[in-house]
């Protein structure tokens, strides 16, 4: 239930969370997000459940790991190679080949071991996580988004804004105005 599951910090010391397909953790970090945020006197019970998540992520993810196989471990560790490289250089122009160079495979099997580990290939994943760090600029900064896009390597703000849209379902402006009016509530 909970393969694919990957905790580490990002270089800003956030946390992140890679959760597999069809996981529960996944539906409910979203309902103590809300929790938090609805009600003032709830800060308590939200920490709770989130350790109480850590927690159980951290045993099942050890189950898991001793149950793998040699072979196993070998390409798991290899993927987590690919994600390190990937966090590392997310806002670079990154490709197939700079990437498969970079760990010394070729491009065929690392989108293979890459797509068989993480759920999705190797340029989704780096998506991902520049619409990730998009996000948390736009919730967190007032930074311009067509810089906050060329920060994270989009090659024009049209193409941010699109790939945005096609991750998150809004675009960047609606997506910020909708965070900045929640605040305001608060």
């Amino acid at each position: 239930m909970l393969s694919g599951v990957k905790l580490e910090l990002a270089e800003n010391k956030r946390p992140i969370i890679s959760l597999g397909k069809e996981n529960f953790v996944a539906d409910l970090l979203p309902e103590i997000y809300k929790m938090f945020h609805a009600k003032k006197n709830y800060y308590e019970v939200c920490r709770h459940l989130a350790l109480g998540i850590f927690f159980m992520l951290r045993e099942k993810i050890a189950e898991r790991d001793e149950n793998l196989t040699p072979t196993k471990q070998k390409r798991e560790r290899l993927t987590y190679r690919i994600m390190d490289y990937i966090n590392e250089h997310y806002a670079e122009p990154l490709t197939l080949k700079k990437i498969s160079e970079a760990v010394y495979i070729s491009e065929a099997h690392l989108s293979h071991c890459f797509k068989k580990d993480a759920g999705l290939s190797p340029m989704q994943y780096m998506m991902q996580r520049r619409i990730g760090e998009a996000q948390s600029k736009l919730i967190e900064t007032s930074q311009p988004i067509q810089d906050i896009g060329e920060e994270l390597g989009f090659v024009s703000s049209a193409h941010f804004s699109k790939m945005f849209k096609k991750y998150v379902g809004i675009t960047p402006k609606e997506y910020r105005s909708h965070f900045s009016k929640r605040r305001e509530k608060i």
